[in-house]
């Protein structure tokens, strides 16, 4: 499984199968719905590894919009998705002046026998 939700939105397995949309993402507002299967990306056979070099290469400054081939059961269609924002991942960021609770959950607890 590849996890794009935080860039474009969904979530695809090893074959292109979108496992996931995510609600208002640049997909969804594309109309990509789960359960569809990506066939290409950028005019070329879907891989994961070329998908992720697609959605690095839009958020160069003038870069094209990421360009699917969408099959859904015997249809297939042509998606346009204007993303350039990039590969992202959710991180946690500690906020200045606040108390550390992560730390006090994370520390090691006595054992009791």
């Amino acid at each position: 499984m590849h996890d794009y939700s935080f860039s474009l939105g969904f979530m695809v397995d090893q074959k292109g199968k979108l496992l996931n949309v995510e609600w208002n993402s640049p997909a969804w507002q594309a109309a990509v719905t789960m359960d569809e299967k990506i066939v290409a990306v950028n005019n070329m056979t879907f891989d994961a590894d070329l998908l992720s070099d697609a959605i690095t290469a839009a958020a160069s400054p003038g870069a094209a919009p990421i360009e699917l081939l969408i099959q859904s059961g015997d249809r297939y269609r042509n998606v346009s998705i204007p993303y350039h924002g990039g590969l992202r991942y959710p991180r946690l960021e500690r906020i200045p002046n606040t108390p550390d609770m992560l730390a006090d959950i994370l520390k090691p607890r006595p054992v009791t026998p």
